[in-house]
């Protein structure tokens, strides 16, 4: 499954596309907002890796919506 946060200017780049994979696995691509090309790239490994590294690229009120959309989907 993709998805894509458009989050603008509280992000890296402003775009975070993210990709899971088995295992509790994600691919988090941040992208130019205006190129779309990838600036930063990382697999993290469950979703505490995964608010932390948003959490760091972004604001924890993002790294907390991005991990929401997750739980909610029991991915």
């Amino acid at each position: 499954m993709v998805k894509t946060f458009k989050i603008g200017e509280w992000c890296y780049g402003g775009i975070a596309r993210i990709t899971t994979k088995p295992r509790g696995v994600f691919s988090v691509e941040l992208l130019d907002w205006n190129t779309k090309k990838v600036l930063k790239w990382k697999f993290v490994y469950g979703y505490e890796e995964l608010e932390e590294f948003m959490c760091d690229m972004s604001t924890p009120y993002w790294a907390d919506v991005v991990c929401d959309y997750f739980k909610d989907k029991n991915i």
